[in-house]
């Protein structure tokens, strides 16, 4: 049901191929970010798309997004199952900002307990998985 959202949204909106088309859509906005309303881009653009709907969790933007409520902002392990599911679909890439590396950094070192190993070794698969989505 999702995917026919999204799909219906760009299909009324259009998708937009540069970031100045953003102008045509709805935002949805993190108030917890430093500037909710400006979006950065590679490119060097910066604009503040018209915003419908501002969130202060991440969760609840991919949920807006997935309803077709405009389009939001996320890291791509954030939207994984969503981008597996059709229920979202990456525009702009070409305009993404660098990736952001994450560490996983834990007090023990080697000689952690099996139980965080087996942890880290789990998250980084994840995130390793994830990151083949874009």
């Amino acid at each position: 049901m999702g995917g026919l959202r999204i799909a219906k949204y760009l299909a009324a909106r259009g998708t937009p191929r540069t970031p100045a088309d953003l102008a045509q859509h709805d935002a949805i906005a993190f108030s917890l970010s430093t500037s909710p309303d400006e979006w950065s881009f590679a490119s060097g653009e910066t604009l503040n798309p018209p915003t419908k709907v501002v969130v202060n969790s991440n969760d609840i933007a991919i949920a807006a997004a997935v309803a077709g409520r405009g389009v939001a902002r996320a890291l791509s392990y954030q939207i994984a199952p969503e981008l597996r599911a059709g229920k979202l679909q990456i525009v702009l890439s070409e305009f993404e900002p660098p990736p952001i590396p994450i560490s996983v950094v834990y007090a023990e070192g080697r000689r952690a307990a099996a139980k965080v190993r087996a942890f880290v070794d789990f998250a980084v698969e994840r995130l390793r998985s994830d990151k083949a989505l874009n």
